[in-house]
């Protein structure tokens, strides 16, 4: 009696695929043992943690994904970059400022006194 097999043939791509969806943190568990793996690949901390709004603001630039256009001229004003102060507690932006120029420290500085003022 002969045995039939059959022989299922995986591309090299389907393969890094594979190795790469892999958890990291299991295969050193299983091969080193939770300690070791623990040592290498956990995060050290939970990160900062604030427990009331306003502890801890965060800022950040972004250049926005618009062209604007002069109204008048049809002329191409460019990018703004858009500055934004977040409230790390709560997630709400708090304040903002928008502008053509690049990140600067005037950017941040408008940022936090439009943070700080009665809205």
């Amino acid at each position: 009696m002969s045995a039939s097999f059959n022989v299922l043939s995986v591309s090299r791509e389907t393969m890094r695929r594979i190795a790469l969806s892999v958890d990291r943190y299991q295969v050193l568990r299983a091969q080193h043992g939770k300690a070791a793996a623990n040592a290498k690949r956990k995060p050290r901390s939970a990160g900062v943690v604030t427990m009331h709004p306003l502890e801890r603001v965060e800022l950040d630039h972004f250049l926005c994904d618009v062209h604007l256009v002069c109204g008048k001229t049809g002329a191409a004003l460019g990018r703004p970059w858009l500055t934004l102060a977040v409230d790390h507690y709560s997630g709400m932006v708090v304040g903002y400022h928008l502008t053509f120029a690049p990140p600067s420290a005037a950017s941040v500085l408008a940022a936090l006194r439009h943070t700080i003022v009665p809205k």
